[in-house]
């Protein structure tokens, strides 16, 4: 998120648009997605790895906030 934008990453491209993070997170589905960082939100599918501080996703690491990581492990499991 970059304050009231977002970009949106496809295996094809990267769309911006002008949406609250927050808002998007409200609109997707729960079981299909996870805040990870006040700047991410992920797929579960696409989450390849977990370490200490970040995930790697699609090949790119995207960090973990910490007011983020206990959730993301229950969910996880």
């Amino acid at each position: 998120g970059q304050h009231e934008y977002v970009t949106f990453h496809t295996k094809e491209r990267r769309i911006t648009a002008l949406f609250a993070l927050k808002d998007l997170e409200e609109l997707l589905p729960k079981d299909r997605f996870v805040r990870v960082h006040k700047s991410y939100i992920v797929s579960f599918k696409h989450i390849q790895e977990l370490d200490k501080s970040d995930i790697t996703v699609n090949g790119t690491k995207i960090p973990v906030g910490a007011s983020y990581r206990e959730e993301l492990l229950a969910r996880l499991q």
